[in-house]
């Protein structure tokens, strides 16, 4: 683990190790000078200074318990920063790789906190994009938080893109992509983000997506045309994986069920409901649009 001197952060941060790096970027733990509050510090070249500035206007809306919170950003001679609430206790990837998988029980109570930062998204009329357990931090209490907001995009930059002819961005991760998002014309929604949640507590339960495959032709087959294997789980369970993978996606946006199977009372009503309520705040033909308008994917039935 590496050090980064104390000059590359504004007065009231100190840095600590280096605890990550992606692609794009270098995670650091942080502190906050005279206390003993902890931050993660993110780095990022100054080509991914649009895409980081987008990020930033995005988790600036977002204030919740289930969602990463983020301080505020700055830039130095060569780098931008971002500065970001602390989780200890790492991410739900590295668990299930440590674990394999989880009891219904424990998945009951996750599956409560990624639907209550999910509602709050959509909420905000942000669509998530990429939803995965990568993306999913839980701290010392056991709470998890949504982070890396990279590719999410708002639901108004989405209806402008569209008004204007163009194609929004299709990026994602393969293994969580709806079966809309492989095919031409595919745009991020709820939806696609109702069908990752699906693939996210499918495999926490089972320690494997629901589609998966070394070729991508392969996988894109499966996800279009191909059925999940049994989870061995509750009937409740089993129902609620079918409704929210269901191909087409006006059928998935309809799915019932999620507030009763997690354990969260933040979520009391089905998640999808919840969704429609609260997006109220978008313009109606916007919303609609964003869900249904989606005939020229034509999505397998």
């Amino acid at each position: 683990m590496g050090v980064v001197s104390n000059a590359l952060l504004p007065g009231n941060q100190v840095t600590k190790f280096s605890i990550g790096h992606g692609k794009f970027s270098k995670v650091y733990k942080g502190r906050k000078k005279f206390t003993i509050r902890f931050v993660a510090v993110k780095s990022f070249e100054k080509s991914r200074r649009e895409k980081v500035l987008t990020e930033a206007e995005i988790l600036s809306k977002l204030s919740h318990p289930n969602v990463l919170g983020f301080v505020n950003w700055y830039e130095t001679r060569n780098h931008l920063w971002a500065i970001f609430e602390y989780c200890a206790g790492g991410d739900l990837l590295r668990l299930l790789k440590q674990d394999g998988s989880l009891p219904e029980d424990q998945v009951r109570a996750f599956g409560g906190d990624i639907c209550a930062g999910l509602l709050h998204v959509h909420s905000r009329g942000i669509v998530y994009a990429d939803l995965k357990p990568a993306n999913i931090l839980f701290d010392e209490n056991e709470t998890l938080k949504l982070c890396d907001f990279g590719q999410a995009q708002r639901v108004e930059a989405i209806e402008r893109a569209l008004a204007e002819g163009r194609q929004p961005p299709r990026k994602g991760s393969p293994q969580y992509m709806a079966p809309e998002l492989f095919l031409e014309g595919g745009i991020h929604s709820f939806a696609s983000d109702l069908w990752s949640l699906g693939c996210v507590l499918f495999e926490l339960l089972t320690g494997a997506p629901p589609f998966s495959s070394v070729s991508h032709q392969q996988l894109q087959h499966l996800v279009l045309s191909g059925e999940p294997p049994p989870a061995k789980a509750s009937c409740d369970f089993e129902d609620l994986t079918v409704q929210l993978l269901r191909k087409r996606l006006g059928v998935r946006v309809l799915a019932r069920g999620v507030g009763h199977w997690c354990k969260s009372s933040s979520v009391e009503s089905s998640l999808c409901g919840s969704i429609i309520q609260r997006a109220r705040t978008i313009p109606a033909d916007c919303f609609l649009s964003l869900l249904f308008s989606i005939s020229a994917c034509s999505p397998v039935i």
